[in-house]
């Protein structure tokens, strides 16, 4: 059982402002892994994301307000680009609030991600898994993860 399951649902719980238990935290590994980001022993952001058919989503980028920016967002970021890389995923999306902060959204420019409509995502696979990923009322921040596709079952 993954130990920092009630972390994470005490996280999610005041980041989104609704109840999560540890057991909601334990269903969700089913489809999703979460990474921490801890300054000092304290948890200060959370990732939730998946890989499947070569494609990362990242549904859940959540910082603590105490949280300084900068440096607990691009720790994150790399975080969940080495577990892709790792299993061979071509592009990473990035789902974020229509009124997600300046300051992360610049985190993500900087780190190589650019803001799309599904209407610009040119290899199909990919715009139709961002479309029956992306939740409702968020913007879409891709980045490619890999110089070239994967076109045979590795």
């Amino acid at each position: 059982m993954p130990k920092n399951a009630e972390q994470i649902a005490q996280v999610l719980s005041r980041m989104l402002g609704r109840p999560f238990s540890r057991i909601d935290v334990l269903t969700a590994f089913g489809e999703k892994s979460y990474l921490l980001a801890e300054i000092d022993g304290k948890i200060m952001g959370l990732a939730g994301f998946q890989v499947e058919n070569l494609i990362t989503r990242v549904d859940e980028f959540l910082l603590l307000p105490e949280a300084p920016i900068e440096p607990v967002a691009r720790a994150l970021i790399q975080a969940v680009e080495n577990a892709s890389k790792e299993l061979q995923s071509e592009v990473g999306f990035v789902y974020l609030p229509m009124n997600a902060a300046a300051p992360i959204v610049q985190v993500f420019a900087h780190s190589g991600y650019e803001r799309m409509e599904l209407e610009a995502i040119q290899v199909p696979a990919w715009r139709e898994a961002a479309q029956e990923s992306q939740p409702p009322n968020t913007q879409i921040f891709a980045k490619k993860l890999r110089p070239d596709r994967v076109l045979k079952p590795l």
